[in-house]
Formats: C-alpha cells, structure tokens, sequence
C-alpha cells in the first residue's frame, strides 16, 4: 500500500519536472510566425515530405533521420528548419509539443510571413 504522503510526492514531483523542463516560460515574439509541424522521426533522412494548406491552416510534415530521444528529434527539427528559412537556429524554437508528433514552432526573422515560409518549404519537397 502507497502511503497518501509518498503518492502527493510524485504527483508533484512529476509536475515539477514538467515545470522546470521549460516547455511552459517560452516567450514568443509577436513578429514570429508560427507553424504548425507534423514530424515522423527516426526515418532515413530528413526531409519535407507535405506542405498542405495556406494562412493560418497550413499543415507541414517533415520525416527527421534524428530518434525521438534526449530531444534530439527536436533539435534535428530546429537545425532544418533555421536552415530552410535562412534564420540562425537561436531563432527557431518548439513551443509547443515537445513530447509529441505534432509540434509548433516559433520563428523569428525579419521580413518573414507565414506565406513565404510556405513556399519556401514546398520548394523542399
């Protein structure tokens, strides 16, 4: 029998560890653009494999060659897509999604709109 003391310590310990991972105090810029990201990690190279959709219901999937482990999945996502959009990666950040195969991803660069990012995406496919 798990005493009442002992379960309300992982309880919060386990929200805790969500807390300090900083997935939650990621500030966004109002001049970023947000996309919304469907990866498929752990495939043989990394690529754009769909960019469906325009404005605010545009879709990106891409297949990461990095395993969904110790996030390397997610750093594989932000080297790709600062290099697809020609931003530095300090630039691109996940805000949400962290743990999960749908993401959105934050970038900030001067001049950038959702639209040109998108068609600079489907050139990758």
């Amino acid at each position: 029998m798990v005493r009442a003391s002992s379960l309300t310590s992982r309880i919060l310990w386990r929200h805790m560890g969500k807390k300090s991972a900083g997935k939650g105090g990621v500030q966004v810029k109002s001049e970023s653009v947000l996309l919304p990201v469907v990866v498929v990690p752990s495939a043989s190279r990394t690529e754009v494999t769909a960019v469906s959709g325009c404005g605010r219901q545009a879709e990106v999937r891409l297949c990461l060659s990095a395993p969904p482990v110790d996030g390397e999945a997610n750093r594989e996502l932000v080297r790709f897509l600062a290099r697809a959009c020609g931003a530095a990666r300090a630039d691109v950040q996940v805000v949400r999604g962290h743990r999960s195969r749908d993401k959105v991803v934050a970038i900030e660069k001067e001049g950038l709109t959702l639209e040109a990012l998108l068609e600079e995406l489907r050139k990758h496919v």
